[in-house]
């Protein structure tokens, strides 16, 4: 594979405004629409039966590596757009609590001062989550190298 200062080129090169996941042409219209919804967090039954297939079948489909990576890799992109849109939710709840601080009234300054005390603690747990995440899937990937690395042995 040839690259220039854009990245890798020729046959077999994704191009950068591709997402990484698996090209949609491994999969049937039906098998897509499936796992979008099993992404979406729909059941077997449910996934299957919106294109008049069982639970089952839905079942063998998701024991195909590629659909799985496939589906965990939607999942992934749905997650980073709910905490960004979380984010900018956090980020306006915050503002709007911080000008609550300057109100006449007493009360409405304690209830701000409250909102605020409790979204700090909420936002430190969610890095403190963030990192943990972060950590397991860095195991995942020392455990996916060294499960390689063995198998390599094995075979060779």
């Amino acid at each position: 594979m040839e690259t220039d200062a854009a990245g890798p080129t020729g046959p077999g090169a994704n191009p950068p405004d591709e997402p990484d996941h698996e090209p949609v042409g491994c999969f049937t219209a039906d098998e897509l629409c499936i796992l979008e919804l099993k992404a979406a967090g729909y059941s077997n039954d449910a996934a299957g039966a919106s294109v008049n297939r069982s639970g089952k079948t839905v079942q063998r489909l998701l024991q195909r590596p590629e659909a799985r990576r496939y589906v965990n890799e939607l999942m992934l992109e749905r997650l980073e757009e709910l905490r960004g849109e979380l984010g900018q939710g956090l980020l306006e709840a915050a503002r709007v609590a911080r000008a609550e601080l300057d109100a006449d009234a007493a009360d409405v300054r304690l209830r701000a001062v409250g909102l605020l005390l409790r979204s700090h603690g909420d936002v430190r747990a969610a890095a403190i989550q963030k990192a943990t995440i972060e950590d397991l899937l860095d195991k995942v990937a020392d455990l996916k190298r060294t499960v390689a690395e063995v198998a390599g042995d094995v075979d060779g």
